[in-house]
């Protein structure tokens, strides 16, 4: 996979929308950081009053790669829908399971997580950006070259009026 920061990248660009599953935990002695982008275009969720209610990641895995990582041997050669689905039940315990087809890969596992680790963040239209030019806020992008298209449109104006008939 590419780096997280240049997919976030691309997909605030091109999608409007970096999402992605961020799991951090311990095996054995070792931290794991499991950052997974997510392509908003396959990305559905639910949110609530206090937050993420539940989202789902749509993959599409190969018959071959879905026996290797899952020992499923029902799927197709190719083009297999695989979802990645999260549940928030309360708080500190959220429901995870994977599915292809009507078939569970990995069946529903309550986790003691203290929230989803679900990221899903629009990207305005406008964000805030810091600096000294807060005369200009929410302004348009062409606001520099009013001026110029004021002189520009006076000389049009001249022009036109001494023009012969």
């Amino acid at each position: 996979l590419p780096p997280l920061q240049d997919t976030a990248s691309w997909h605030s660009a091109v999608r409007g929308c970096p999402a992605a599953r961020i799991l951090v935990y311990k095996s054995g002695k070792n931290v794991i950081f499991d950052f997974t982008p997510w392509d908003r275009r396959w990305v559905t969720y639910e949110i609530g009053g206090n937050g993420l209610l539940w989202s789902a990641y749509k993959t599409f895995k190969s018959g071959v790669g879905l026996k290797d990582e899952w020992g499923y041997k029902a799927a197709k050669d190719k083009d297999n829908e695989v979802y990645d689905w999260w549940k928030f039940e309360e708080e500190g315990k959220i429901i995870n399971a994977v599915i292809c087809d009507a078939d569970f890969l990995k069946e529903p596992e309550t986790l003691n997580m203290p929230s989803m680790p679900i990221v899903i963040a629009h990207v305005p239209t406008r964000p805030p950006v810091a600096g000294t030019y807060s005369d200009s806020y929410g302004e348009s992008l062409f606001a520099p070259i009013r001026k110029i298209n004021a002189i520009r449109n006076r000389f049009a104006t001249m022009v036109a009026s001494h023009a012969i008939d």
